[in-house]
């Protein structure tokens, strides 16, 4: 009689994971993805920032096809009484607008009824202003649907108007060379190429096209951002002139007439810039009394009138000759005082 034997299965010589060998390659994928992401980060701030510096180029390209066709830059802005653009009826206008045919942005014009015969905020011309002109904001900046809900003030325009990142930029506040330990000059002899209600003619920029600043950044509105955070709400107790709210800052509007700013430099430590105050909750009156003075701060402080962007160490900035230049966040006040002015005689050798 024969015993059939039944033979068991031949059983694998790999053993399983251990516990601790699946700790280890979990602790090796957390590495590579903690080494990886800011990588990724970089390279996509490199490539923000290269399509805002593009955008800016395709508004100074504008720029000077306008001037082509005028023989003048466009105004900064065209404003109350001394209006200037269009010519023959001047209204309320600003240096984004009138330069919207020039960026095959016409369309916006004509699908809307805009009409430059009457103000900007005009019923008529208000669907326009309402619509996000993606040239006109910085990718950096975040969320590309911003629009003003808030006016900062109860005479402000309050429509749900577009904001843009770009402003011009008209002059330097006497505040930034009073933080030098210098004399302000005339106002004039503080005013860039970009002016308020004024044609500025190539010869009138005697520094140079190459050598003025005409356009910056001022990116993030409407919101009020003081370093990296939107300034907190403001204190109950807050009294004029230091009850600026958090929510928007002035001329956040691409349309907006009043999108212009100028440079007064900003205290480094609470971000505000020289000649004001502010009163956030749970911060504190921002100084303790008075306005700021002697700031030195030209760059990313502050978003409020100031130049500002979200790139890591600096702004985009467009000269008078279209060419884009990366301005470091530590710039000498000196040398933006020099690039701003149009006829300080200076040669800015600085600059990139």
């Amino acid at each position: 009689m024969f015993v059939l034997s039944q033979k068991q299965p031949p059983r694998s010589n790999r053993a399983a994971f251990t516990l601790i060998e699946l700790l280890v390659v979990i602790a090796i994928i957390a590495v590579l993805i903690a080494l990886l992401v800011p990588a990724v980060q970089k390279v996509r701030e490199s490539a923000s920032r290269l399509q805002c510096a593009n955008n800016l180029k395709q508004i100074g390209l504008a720029m000077h096809m306008f001037e082509g066709t005028y023989g003048f830059f466009p105004p900064a802005r065209s404003d109350g009484v001394n209006a200037v653009w269009p010519k023959g009826s001047p209204k309320n206008h600003g240096m984004f607008g009138i330069i919207l045919p020039y960026i095959e942005q016409g369309a916006i014009l004509t699908s809307t009824g805009y009409d430059f015969n009457q103000n900007w905020d005009a019923a008529q011309n208000r669907n326009a202003a309402k619509m996000p002109v993606v040239l006109y904001q910085c990718p950096s900046a975040g969320n590309s649907a911003r629009f003003v809900t808030n006016p900062p003030t109860t005479s402000s325009p309050n429509f749900g108007q577009a904001v843009g990142d770009y402003a011009p930029v008209t002059f330097v506040e006497s505040n930034l060379y009073i933080a030098m330990g210098l004399t302000a000059p005339a106002l004039d002899l503080r005013g860039s190429m970009m002016q308020t209600n004024k044609f500025m003619y190539i010869s009138g920029v005697r520094d140079g096209l190459s050598n003025s600043l005409a356009i910056t950044e001022c990116a993030n509105r409407p919101g009020r951002i003081l370093g990296r955070s939107v300034m907190p709400e403001r204190d109950p107790a807050a009294v004029s002139p230091c009850n600026v709210n958090n929510f928007t800052v002035g001329g956040a509007g691409w349309a907006d007439n009043d999108s212009a700013i100028s440079v007064h430099g900003a205290d480094a430590g609470t971000k505000v810039p020289n000649g004001s105050c502010a009163f956030p909750t749970g911060v504190g009156r921002l100084p303790a009394s008075g306005s700021t003075s002697g700031g030195k701060c030209v760059i990313n402080c502050t978003n409020w009138a100031e130049i500002y962007a979200y790139h890591t160490s600096g702004a985009n900035a467009l000269f008078g000759d279209g060419s884009v230049r990366f301005l470091s966040a530590s710039m000498d006040p000196t040398v933006m005082i020099a690039i701003v002015t149009r006829a300080g005689g200076e040669t800015n050798t600085d600059l990139p």
